[in-house]
């Protein structure tokens, strides 16, 4: 078997094709049987098993093959330390049963359509710098539509998983095509292929670069609660000519409780999205991979500053005018009913907030005296039910509630706290049901927990 070497950019799966084609067996399916004792291996998939026989056979470190000829960089930023080491392990060892479902392919549901890509003008200078054109990795990434060098329309080939195929082995006369508009997905999906600035995304501070961004272009409110309906029309006008694509109709519609691109603000803490969904969503809100990095690194900071600017303001002109009033109305001699019937609120809203900026309510005498007050706040500033409160002092339920009414800030407080507390626990069987049936499907795993 001759080796010619793997060349820059060339898929595990154009170099297999390739040795198939030029071994000199009379018949492909001999020599398949002869190198893997089969002629049923999948050699069309996105991440093949066979990088440690191309390593065993041609002295090619399997690490060099991971890095440089397969698309395992593209979803690196977007997993998780253990979920990559343990994708990264699989494809070294050549176990991949797995790999498509831990990188979130199948849940997304964007699996590839059994296409092979390529550009007629990067495989002229491959015919004319090689004498052979092959299959780019830059060019399979999902969804794209040309070529991120060149600019010109990728064209598709159909494939099966197990068919052997290379791109036109003649030289092809470029035609005059219609001028394209810079496509910014194309180059940012061909940066997270390749780039080298930083390991692993951040998701809350990815989320927090979003809606910073949104913000700035009136998808956001100052709260930098997202506009979802309008940026997601706007998203599909923006990508009009891409969604005649079946591809980017699959991005579009695969979630029906949380559509793109609501799903990546509201629920990434518990799902796994592919790349391309967040690719698509930076290309439309930043015009460079530049741009984004320097908004991402800062992001936290800008979030901070944008509350102290926007959300204090929005909170004084909205709960503090209307906390006024209500002192004002109970000044004049006005009941806490009456008062709740004008501001349609509840009685007991009214009494609280007229306790909260200092107004004397006359009320029944209560037992519960500044010492265990003191001690009652504590417990509920940690999270303490308001009925084991109760019962640890002896009280009733609605004397402790009392005390909570009259701080206002711990109710939101307890019911952050309360949602932590059940998310941790949700979390806490959730990786310990992974580590006990790792092989498990997600279905599996939810009558587990």
């Amino acid at each position: 078997m001759d080796y010619s070497g793997l060349f820059p950019d060339e898929t595990l799966t154009s170099f297999i094709v390739r040795q198939l084609y030029f071994c000199g067996y009379p018949h492909i399916r001999i020599a398949q049987n002869d190198f893997w004792g089969s002629d049923n291996r999948q050699i069309n998939s996105p991440f093949p098993s066979l990088i440690p026989w191309i390593s065993d056979n041609f002295n090619i470190e399997r690490n060099v093959l991971l890095k440089n000829h397969t698309s395992l960089n593209y979803f690196k930023p977007f997993l998780g330390q253990s979920k990559y080491q343990l994708v990264k392990q699989a494809l070294l060892t050549g176990d991949v049963e797995f790999v498509q479902k831990w990188l979130g392919i199948t849940s997304n549901r964007v699996k590839a359509g059994g296409s092979l890509y390529y550009c007629l003008e990067c495989a002229n200078e491959d015919l004319k710098q090689y004498g052979v054109a092959y299959w780019h990795r830059k060019h399979q990434m999902y969804g794209l539509i040309i070529c991120p060098v060149h600019g010109q329309e990728l064209r598709e080939t159909q494939v099966t998983r197990r068919h052997v195929a290379l791109p036109p082995q003649q030289h092809c006369e470029l035609k005059e095509s219609a001028v394209l508009l810079p496509n910014h997905f194309a180059n940012f999906s061909h940066w997270a292929l390749t780039q080298s600035d930083f390991d692993m995304f951040d998701y809350e501070r990815l989320t927090n670069c979003y809606r910073l961004e949104l913000f700035n272009k009136e998808f956001a409110c100052k709260s930098l609660r997202i506009r979802q309906k309008c940026l997601r029309e706007d998203l599909q006008d923006h990508y009009a000519a891409e969604l005649k694509h079946a591809a980017w109709q699959t991005l579009f519609t695969t979630n029906k409780t949380y559509p793109y691109p609501c799903q990546l603000f509201y629920n990434y803490h518990d799902c796994h999205f592919h790349p391309a969904k967040h690719l698509a969503l930076m290309a439309y809100l930043f015009s460079t991979p530049e741009s984004f990095l320097s908004k991402y690194y800062c992001a936290n900071e800008e979030l901070e500053s944008h509350f102290n600017s926007h959300t204090v303001k929005r909170e004084r002109t909205n709960n503090t005018v209307k906390n006024k009033l209500i002192l004002n109305l109970f000044r004049q001699g006005k009941s806490l009913r009456n008062i709740a019937k004008q501001m349609k609120l509840s009685v007991t809203a009214v009494k609280s907030k007229v306790v909260a900026g200092g107004g004397k309510v006359k009320s029944r005498a209560a037992k519960v005296f500044e010492p265990d007050r003191r001690a009652i706040l504590r417990k509920l500033m940690m999270g303490v039910p308001t009925g084991d409160i109760a019962k640890g002092f002896n009280l009733s339920t609605g004397a402790i509630e009392q005390v909570l009414t009259q701080h206002p800030e711990l109710v939101e407080l307890r019911k952050y706290l309360r949602f932590r507390a059940k998310q941790m626990t949700h979390r806490k069987l959730l990786s310990k049901a992974v580590k006990e049936f790792p092989r498990y499907t997600r279905n599996q795993l939810k009558k587990k927990i």
